[in-house]
C-alpha cells in the first residue's frame, strides 16, 4: 500500500480567511442597502413628475373646454391636497374619496392612483397684461391665463421639504431638494 508523503488535506478555514469573507459581506450588503434607499427614493419622486403631468393635461383639457384653466386650490398656493402630510414613518396619505375631495380637484379630474407621499397645490388665474408671480416664482408672462403647480413632500422626514413646481408657460419641472 502506498502513502502519500508530505500532503495533508487542511480542515475548514483560518480565522483570516473567515474575516475577509465576513468583511466582503459587510460591503456588499452596506452597498445594497444604500443602492435599495436610492431606489426607493426614486420611486417616490417619480410619483410627483406623474401627476404633475396629469395636472398639466388636465389643466389643457379644462381650458380646450372652457377657455380658462381650473383653479383647484382656490388661489391658495399652500393650500395642499391631501390637506395631511405623510405621516412621521414615512407612509402615504389617501387622496380621498368623493365629496371628501375639493370640488376644485374633482372639476380638474386629476387624482393619482392610490396614497401619495406628497401634498399637490395647483392655482390659475387670468391674463392681467403684467407679470404674475406666485410663491416666488414667475408663472406668466401677464399676456394668458395662466396656471401654477406645486407638490410639497418630505421624504425622509427630517423636517426639509422636497417641492416640485410645474407652470403654464413651461415644459420643465422645477424640483427643490428633490433628495432632501
Amino acid at each position: 500500500m502506498s502513502e502519500k508523503v508530505g500532503f495533508s488535506w487542511a480542515r475548514g478555514f483560518t480565522l483570516v480567511e473567515l474575516m475577509i469573507v465576513v468583511a466582503i459581506l459587510g460591503v456588499l450588503s452596506s452597498t445594497a442597502i444604500v443602492s435599495y434607499r436610492r431606489y426607493a427614493q426614486r420611486a417616490k419622486t417619480s410619483e410627483a413628475y406623474a401627476m404633475l403631468g396629469e395636472i398639466r393635461a388636465r389643466e389643457e383639457a379644462y381650458r380646450a373646454e372652457f377657455s380658462i384653466y381650473a383653479d383647484p386650490s382656490g388661489g391658495d398656493i399652500t393650500a395642499r391636497q391631501p390637506s395631511t402630510a405623510p405621516t412621521a414613518t414615512g407612509d402615504p396619505v389617501g387622496w380621498g374619496v368623493g365629496a371628501s375631495v375639493p370640488i376644485g380637484w374633482r372639476q380638474l379630474g386629476a387624482r393619482p392612483d392610490g396614497p401619495t407621499y406628497f401634498g399637490y397645490s395647483c392655482v390659475s388665474g387670468l391674463a392681467t397684461g403684467a407679470a404674475v408671480s406666485v410663491g416666488g416664482v414667475t408663472v406668466a408672462s401677464g399676456q394668458d391665463h395662466w396656471w401654477f403647480a406645486r407638490a410639497y413632500g418630505d421624504l425622509d422626514q427630517d423636517g426639509t421639504l422636497s417641492t416640485f413646481e410645474a407652470y403654464s408657460e413651461g415644459r420643465n419641472i422645477w424640483v427643490s431638494d428633490p433628495t432632501e
